[in-house]
């Protein structure tokens, strides 16, 4: 709970919709009040998690999660959602500033409080969303852009500019040495991209040098010069350190008529985030 931090993610839809929005803001949130307050069942994915509420949540957030018996929930057992659904008809209502100002502000401050977390009023009240310029490498004939760091699209853009000079093709997929070959060659990419990837910081609070270095084309090849065709390494080759796998993280991207495209993540970062549950 100490290292709750400011939830962003209702500023930056706010601001997107600001920006490119067509619908109206509170017909957005409709489908989910819906499905918050009518219910719905619960999805196999989750259902393999709840038993961790056993003996790692706190009770509010365990209550949430079990029936009338107090029995954990299961796959397909009907969840309901009302009190998120009077928070978001709030924000549908009165816009973002009903999260980060006013009552819903104060309630979840006094929670994130109670249990450990520093985060305070004014944090929430003076939040904006940042909007920058998208950054780009060029592949062949393509422009690739993602977003700046702290989002990981730079190292996809890594991975992609290593394996630019292999020069794959669908053909290279028909032939069983070469498929066999271009997909090590493209886990070796992987696993230099994992071992580099905490270098990828907010660059608000420190330098973009070296992730700037990782959009080169000298670096791609620096690292494309240390895979090998005839075998692997251990991690310690790779750089890459061990570390607590991400499974809070959700990403979905949509592709409209007119060309336009969105791409969201939005993460909690680990099993049921803080393991706070707001009253």
């Amino acid at each position: 709970s100490a290292w709750i931090g400011v939830p962003g993610e209702i500023r930056g839809y706010e601001q997107a919709h600001k920006l490119y929005g067509k619908l109206p803001w509170a017909s957005l949130f409709q489908p989910t009040i819906k499905l918050a307050r009518e219910g719905f069942p619960i999805p196999a994915i989750q259902a393999r998690y709840i038993p961790y509420a056993d003996t790692n949540l706190t009770e509010p957030l365990r209550k949430l999660f079990s029936d009338k018996d107090g029995q954990l929930l299961k796959a397909g057992d009907m969840i309901k959602r009302e009190k998120l659904a009077d928070t978001l008809e709030m924000i549908a209502n009165q816009g973002a500033d009903a999260f980060y100002n006013g009552k819903i502000a104060e309630d979840l401050i006094r929670d994130i409080q109670e249990a450990g977390g520093t985060v305070t009023v004014q944090d929430l009240a003076s939040y904006r969303a940042t909007v920058t310029d998208a950054w780009a490498i060029t592949l062949g004939e393509y422009q690739m852009y993602f977003p700046p760091p702290p989002a990981g699209g730079i190292m996809l853009s890594l991975i992609l500019n290593i394996m630019k000079e292999y020069n794959l093709s669908p053909a290279t997929l028909k032939k069983k040495e070469e498929k066999t070959l271009a997909y090590h060659r493209i886990i070796e990419a992987f696993k230099f991209a994992n071992g580099l990837k905490k270098h990828i910081r907010d660059p608000g609070f420190s330098s973009e040098e070296m992730a700037k270095k990782f959009t080169e084309d000298s670096f791609a090849k620096h690292i494309r010069s240390l895979i090998s065709s005839e075998g692997t390494h251990d991690a310690q080759y790779y750089n890459i350190t061990p570390y607590l796998d991400s499974v809070g993280t959700t990403h979905v991207s949509v592709l409209a008529e007119d060309g336009s495209a969105v791409s969201v993540t939005s993460t909690i970062n680990h099993i049921f985030g803080s393991n706070v549950y707001l009253r």
